[in-house]
């Protein structure tokens, strides 16, 4: 059995710190030139833009998929615990990143497992499912 990695949000107390956060500079560059563009609607900061950018960029899933990324062998999926929910930045990071470097990735979260696969297959956040079953609910009862 592998051993188990701790982060928590800009955690620099890893003795991989320096490797950790140059790939996660990387993969914040590479995700912006898909078109990636951080969602700071739920920071609940008064500060700059660049700032709550910068808070969003060193979550302790991104540093765990970091880590995971330059530990981890290129085909092995990549598992990772979450003890609280996630937010919707790093369900979107993790899908950029698991389409970008081709990864299959799955976290368990304090309600619920993500499964991020490499497919084109949108990924629908719990909103959006909720959502589409209210209009599926909504047309059953208009046309019934």
């Amino acid at each position: 059995m592998g051993k188990t990695h701790s982060f928590i949000a800009h955690d620099k107390s890893h003795p991989l710190t320096a490797q950790i956060y140059t790939e996660l500079n990387a993969l914040r560059k590479e995700m912006e030139r898909a078109g990636y563009v951080p969602d700071t609607r739920f920071v609940g900061r008064a500060v700059s833009q660049q700032e709550k950018e910068d808070f969003l960029s060193h979550h302790s899933e991104k540093l765990a998929l970091a880590f995971a990324l330059i530990s981890l062998d290129k085909d092995s999926p990549i598992l990772m615990r979450q003890n609280l929910r996630m937010c919707r930045d790093c369900h979107t990071t993790l899908a950029l990143i698991s389409k970008l470097r081709r990864r299959k990735i799955i976290v368990r979260d304090a309600k619920r497992y993500h499964h991020v696969r490499t497919a084109n297959v949108p990924v629908m956040h719990f909103g959006d499912i909720l959502y589409f079953f209210f209009l599926f609910f909504l047309q059953v009862c208009v046309t019934q």
